[in-house]
């Protein structure tokens, strides 16, 4: 079992890297997920993503647990701290990937995991052990964001409440 998920781990990591390789660029800057010249791109993004993810077994629920463990287990972390996924701004590393969060809505610039809605099939990015969980959006991710460009009037009403609510929770 534990060679079958290393396996599939390696023909995980070659699909998402060719999807990577292929994401449309223009003017250097990589087309955000929801542009539809990402759409094919995207669409196989999302079918390697669906058909990796882990469903419980039967009659042993224990096998799918052990074959998951191999899946995200079998590089040695101390190189790999990363995993690749479909964020907002295409293939992204896990470590360089932010929770969702409302207050944050005028970050544009910093890759976030994608959108769910309830009634969502279960997600290989729901299976992540904790090692590759997404980070909080920190004080440096905002100080690049407003140094990379100009916040439209709504952005910047939101980036003013986040600064009020900072500034009020020191």
């Amino acid at each position: 079992l534990y060679v079958g998920r290393f396996l599939a781990r390696l023909v995980y990591e070659q699909e998402i890297r060719k999807v990577q390789d292929t994401w449309p660029v223009v003017n250097g800057a990589v087309v955000p997920t929801a542009d539809t010249r990402a759409s094919a791109s995207r669409e196989k993004a999302m079918y390697a993503m669906r058909y990796f993810t882990f469903q419980p077994s039967t009659p042993d629920a224990k096998v799918s647990k052990i074959l998951q463990d191999a899946f995200f287990d079998c590089f040695d972390y101390s190189y790999n701290v990363h995993f690749p996924i479909l964020t907002n701004s295409g293939i992204r590393s896990t470590k360089d990937v932010r929770e969702i969060h409302a207050d944050f809505s005028f970050m544009k610039m910093v890759p976030t995991q994608l959108p769910t809605s309830p009634g969502d099939p279960a997600s290989l990015v729901d299976s992540l052990p904790e090692k590759y969980s997404f980070q909080t959006y920190t004080f440096s991710d905002v100080v690049k964001e407003l140094q990379g460009r100009i916040l439209q009037e709504e952005e910047m009403v939101g980036c003013l409440r986040w600064w009020v609510n900072f500034i009020s929770s020191l």
